[in-house]
């Protein structure tokens, strides 16, 4: 199934994407990041983790449960490196 918006994104960077970013990201080698804060400097230890993830995790919930009640719809980007990651959020979505 081919969604509306494929190609865009190659499509803008071909054409109307800034020359600086579009030099940036062909001259740079492939696997590097272009930021080198991300995704984060320092790892944070388990506990402040833990605490962060719950509390995401609750609003997430909340979420969840004000797009079912508002019957409102929402579009989300996953990125998928490997095929094993596609194929799940594949799945994740269409069970959705």
């Amino acid at each position: 199934m081919k969604s509306p918006f494929d190609g865009e994104i190659s499509a803008y960077f071909k054409t109307n994407a800034p020359e600086h970013v579009r030099q940036a990201i062909t001259g740079a080698p492939k696997g590097v990041m272009l930021d080198p804060a991300f995704p984060h400097r320092n790892r944070l230890k388990k506990k402040p983790y833990q605490t962060h993830y719950d509390a995401l995790q609750i609003e997430l919930a909340k979420f969840q449960s004000w797009v079912n009640e508002t019957n409102q719809r929402v579009q989300s980007f996953l990125k998928a490196v490997t095929p094993q990651e596609k194929g799940a959020q594949s799945n994740a979505c269409e069970k959705i």
